[in-house]
C-alpha cells in the first residue's frame, strides 16, 4: 500500500493522543489544582489585552462558535452526499457528532472551573474547550478529505492551512481568558485523534468521488460566509460578553 506511511502516522496520532487525553482526564478528575503554566499563561494574556487585539480575537473566537462550525460540518457532509460518497459522509457525520457529545460529557464529569465565570450548566465548566475541540475535529476531517488524493507537498499545504485556522481559534480562547491553556490543548488533542480515526476509515474511499479542490473551495466559502454573518450580527453582544476580566489568578 503506497499510503501505508500515512496510515502509520494516523495510528501514531491516535495512540499518543489517546494516552495524553486519558492522562489529562485522570489528572483533572483527581481534583489537582490548576497548574502553574495555566495560571502564568492566563495572567500573561490578561496583561497583554488591548482594544484592537480584543476586537480581532473576539471576531476569531466567534468564527469558532457552534453556528459557524455547524455550517462548515453540514457543508462537508452535504458535498460528500452530493457526490455519492456515502461512506465518507456517514463517517464524517459520526465523528463530528461524537465530538459534539464528548465535550459536554467530559465537562459534566470533570467539572473543572473556568478562569472566569461566563456560562451556565455544562458549558460553565472548562475542560475541554468546545471551540478548540470542534474546530480541530471539523477542520481535521476537511484536511483529511481534501488531501486524500494529493502528494506530500499538497497535503502539507492543506494541513497547514486548516491547522492555522484551528490554532487561531484555540489561541483566541486563551487570550480572552475563557479557558485555561490545558483546556484548549486537550480539545485539540481529541479533535486530532478523531480526525486521524476518520483518515483510517476513509482510506479505501476512491479519491475521485471526493472532488478535493471543489470541497476545499466550497467549505471555506461556507465557513467565511457563515462567520461573516455571525460576526456582523453578534459582535456587539460578544464584545460585552468577552470584556476584559479584572481578576488575577494566583496560586497559594
Amino acid at each position: 500500500n503506497p499510503r501505508s506511511a500515512l496510515l502509520v502516522l494516523f495510528a501514531a496520532i491516535i495512540i499518543t493522543g489517546l494516552i495524553a487525553i486519558v492522562n489529562m482526564i485522570v489528572h483533572f478528575a483527581s481534583g489537582d489544582a490548576v497548574s502553574n503554566m495555566d495560571v502564568s499563561v492566563f495572567n500573561l494574556m490578561q496583561e497583554m489585552r488591548n482594544t484592537p487585539a480584543d476586537e480581532i480575537m473576539i471576531a476569531i473566537t466567534m468564527m469558532g462558535d457552534w453556528l459557524v462550525i455547524s455550517a462548515l460540518a453540514i457543508a462537508i457532509v452535504a458535498w460528500l452526499v452530493w457526490h455519492r460518497s456515502y461512506r465518507a459522509a456517514l463517517a464524517a457525520a459520526a465523528v463530528m457528532l461524537a465530538g459534539k457529545i464528548f465535550v459536554p460529557i467530559m465537562k459534566t464529569l470533570i467539572q473543572r472551573a473556568r478562569p472566569i465565570e461566563l456560562y451556565q450548566g455544562a458549558e460553565g465548566y472548562s475542560f475541554p474547550s468546545g471551540h478548540a475541540t470542534m474546530a480541530a475535529l471539523t477542520f481535521g476531517v476537511l484536511a483529511v478529505l481534501v488531501s486524500h488524493s494529493m502528494g506530500r507537498w499538497g497535503r502539507a499545504v492543506v494541513y497547514a492551512s486548516c491547522g492555522l485556522v484551528v490554532i487561531a481559534i484555540a489561541y483566541s480562547r486563551v487570550y480572552l481568558g475563557v479557558h485555561w491553556l490545558s483546556d484548549v490543548l486537550g480539545g485539540m488533542l481529541f479533535g486530532a485523534v478523531m480526525a486521524a480515526v476518520y483518515g483510517v476509515v476513509i482510506e479505501a474511499v476512491p479519491p475521485r468521488r471526493i472532488r478535493a479542490l471543489g470541497l476545499m473551495g466550497a467549505s471555506f466559502i461556507i465557513f467565511l460566509l457563515a462567520g461573516a454573518f455571525h460576526v456582523s450580527t453578534g459582535f456587539v453582544r460578544a464584545e460585552q460578553f468577552y470584556g476584559p476580566s479584572r481578576q488575577t489568578i494566583v496560586l497559594p
